[in-house]
């Protein structure tokens, strides 16, 4: 079995559990696999840029992906991404500010995962119904934002190929 072979068996399988995770009321679980599909894909992103991070932590590679995005300029593509059959254009899924949205689930997630039990004593906390409800949202939304990020890392990868087959098709073309 190749490696690319091993690696769609292993996301299948995440796929598959976080689904079913999420059916089940298992919120947490569901938006642990969905931050790790998504950290997966902007570190994929990130290395084929020839800007491999220095860190697994989730801010550090969304940070990291702004940064290489905005370096590219034209070449992150999001409208031309958003325009596609699958995220048409404003949608709540897809728009310029991909990178942002994350963010804020990233902070939505951060609440969920740290604030079951985590408050000041005088504030109380969530009442259990509120933080599952909340939790069900998060996990709902993180599925969605690694079905996107997915959909654009895959788009991401087909625009270089073509920008690539350019460079080099201009490079050979002979002077006049």
């Amino acid at each position: 079995m190749t490696k690319n072979e091993e690696k769609f068996k292993r996301y299948r399988y995440a796929w598959r559990r976080m689904k079913d995770a999420v059916d089940a009321g298992f919120y947490i679980e569901g938006i642990a696999i969905a931050e790790s599909i998504i950290s997966d894909r902007l570190k994929s992103f990130l290395r084929d840029q020839g800007a491999n991070s220095r860190s697994d932590s989730f801010r550090t590679l969304i940070v990291e992906t702004n940064w290489k995005c905005q370096e590219l300029g034209g070449r992150f593509k999001i409208p031309e991404f958003c325009a596609t059959d699958k995220f048409k254009a404003g949608t709540s899924w897809c728009h310029h500010n991909l990178i942002h949205e994350l963010h804020s689930w990233r902070l939505a997630r951060n609440t969920v995962v740290h604030g079951i039990v985590v408050s000041k004593a005088d504030e109380g906390g969530p009442l259990p119904e509120a933080f599952a409800l909340k939790a069900k949202k998060t996990a709902e939304e993180g599925y969605k934002y690694a079905q996107l990020i997915c959909a654009w890392r895959d788009f991401m990868k087909r625009e270089e190929a073509r920008w690539a087959a350019s460079l080099l098709a201009a490079e050979q073309k002979p002077e006049s």
